[in-house]
């Protein structure tokens, strides 16, 4: 791609759906405008369905970039970018609309789907891929560990605890919590090593409290959350880990984990079911996700983004040339 190739990236601003949207358009190259909105109600229950009215909304919502020239790409990510693509695609047909996640409807709307094999979903304007996209290259992760330099210096083994938010799998009690940071503790070398954990927004605050108290407890441990201030240390605790632990619940952390090169562990006190189901199964069939308390080893990490960029790139150029 060119400087001169111009992408919007869409989303509702929800943290896996933004990195998704703006991974890919970083990736696909060009000047990237990032949107992080969502339309207001009633569209917004109906979404992406578009009802009328839905022009107003999308003149309130991008305003002034209507009038001028189109984009080459929208790329969006997640239920409500997928009623912005549909709206902003009928104001530019000829812009090339990418979207990330099942729309669930009018799929002959856009001109790629970009969803997890889990999502079940084929077409021959259907990219698959095993997990979510994301920004984690080896560039990315190295220059992660300079920055954090002083987390990479801790003493090892280093595990890395990534806490989502409850799930059937793991409801994320005072119980679980508990089995899940003594099942850490027993792993080999943990008593000699180092623990960084973080939570999530979707952390219980009762949760995130209580692994506070167990962090402050324990030496060798350093806990984050989002309501910490300073910088997010997230990428630095997945560039220093030699292993990963996630909660089984988020589709995003799993697949980040996935992407280090490290073993990465979960635990499940009820199996999975459903999409969570398949994506855990896909992950254990290729040696890229164990059972806590198991034997893991390291496997070539797992980064799909700049594979699905190319695709997507192949396909644009594609397009262009039907055009003429």
């Amino acid at each position: 791609m060119t400087a001169e190739t111009r992408l919007f990236a869409i989303s509702d601003g929800r943290a896996g759906n933004a990195r998704q949207a703006e991974a890919l358009a970083a990736a696909i190259g060009g000047e990237v405008t990032v949107f992080r909105t969502e339309p207001n109600r009633p569209w917004r229950w109906f979404a992406p369905r578009l009802i009328p009215g839905y022009r107003r909304m999308m003149t309130r919502a991008f305003g002034a970039v209507l009038a001028g020239p189109p984009p080459d790409f929208l790329v969006g990510c997640g239920r409500q970018a997928a009623f912005w693509l549909r709206a902003l695609k009928r104001h530019w047909p000829n812009t090339f609309a990418v979207q990330i996640l099942d729309p669930r409807v009018a799929w002959g709307e856009f001109d790629l789907i970009v969803c997890p094999e889990h999502d079940e979903l084929a077409g021959p304007n259907v990219l698959v891929t095993l997990g979510a996209l994301h920004d984690l290259t080896a560039e990315r992760l190295q220059q992660a560990r300079r920055r954090f330099s002083d987390l990479d210096r801790r003493p090892r083994p280093i595990t890395s605890l990534l806490i989502g938010g409850p799930s059937p799998m793991l409801p994320l009690n005072a119980e679980s919590v508990r089995h899940l940071l003594s099942r850490i503790e027993h792993l080999p070398g943990q008593h000699q090593g180092s623990l960084l954990v973080t939570t999530s927004r979707r952390t219980p605050k009762a949760v995130s409290e209580q692994i506070a108290a167990h962090c402050a407890a324990m030496p060798g441990t350093q806990f984050w959350s989002p309501d910490h201030p300073g910088d997010n240390p997230y990428v630095g605790f997945l560039a220093c880990a030699d292993r990963i632990v996630v909660t089984p619940d988020s589709v995003n952390m799993l697949s980040e984990a996935v992407a280090v090169g490290v073993p990465v562990y979960t635990l499940c006190e009820q199996e999975p079911t459903g999409k969570f189901a398949h994506f855990h199964a896909a992950l254990r069939e290729r040696g890229l996700l164990h059972p806590l308390g198991t034997l893991g080893w390291p496997r070539p990490p797992l980064r799909e983004t700049e594979n699905i960029a190319e695709a997507v790139r192949l396909r644009w150029q594609a397009h262009r040339e039907n055009e003429r």
